[in-house]
């Protein structure tokens, strides 16, 4: 019993001492784990990943990618996580002199689509629609 419980103490110490201390979680991974499962109604099944923590938008935080995987679906989310360990925010941080839609928007392409109205509009309605459903006809109808 001894000996086993010297062997895992040199374990500990010996990743401890190869393990670069930046590169060293600043919290336990177990205790967040477990809180994100919580948090995100993540079961047993899925498989949780956390990324190295980079540098937050907030002071005191730390940011932390956590890949959630089943059955070849990722789901991907960012948390941050406090630097004592003790605290995490999950949601999404907005600065307050930036459009917050601007990553989405700079992904939709309006080019060789079918528009209305001038291109030089300050605001650009986009729609996705099925043709073929009545309620999307309907909506079409409206916004002529």
């Amino acid at each position: 019993m001894i000996r086993r419980v010297l062997n895992a103490l040199q374990v500990a110490i010996l990743v401890t001492a190869v393990i670069p201390a930046e590169e060293r979680p600043f919290y336990d991974k177990s205790t967040l784990e477990e809180m994100v499962r919580y948090v995100m109604l993540w079961g047993s099944e899925i498989k949780v990943e956390f990324d190295r923590a980079t540098p937050s938008p907030i002071s005191g935080f730390k940011e932390v990618r956590v890949r959630a995987t089943y059955q070849g679906t990722t789901q991907t989310e960012t948390i941050l996580v406090s630097e004592d360990g003790k605290r995490i925010i999950q949601g999404s941080v907005f600065e307050l002199n930036q459009n917050p839609f601007r990553n989405a928007t700079s992904r939709i392409s309006l080019r060789n689509q079918p528009s209305k109205g001038s291109p030089d509009a300050g605001v650009d309605i986009v729609v996705f629609s099925d043709f073929q459903c009545p309620a999307c006809r309907k909506l079409a109808d409206e916004m002529r």
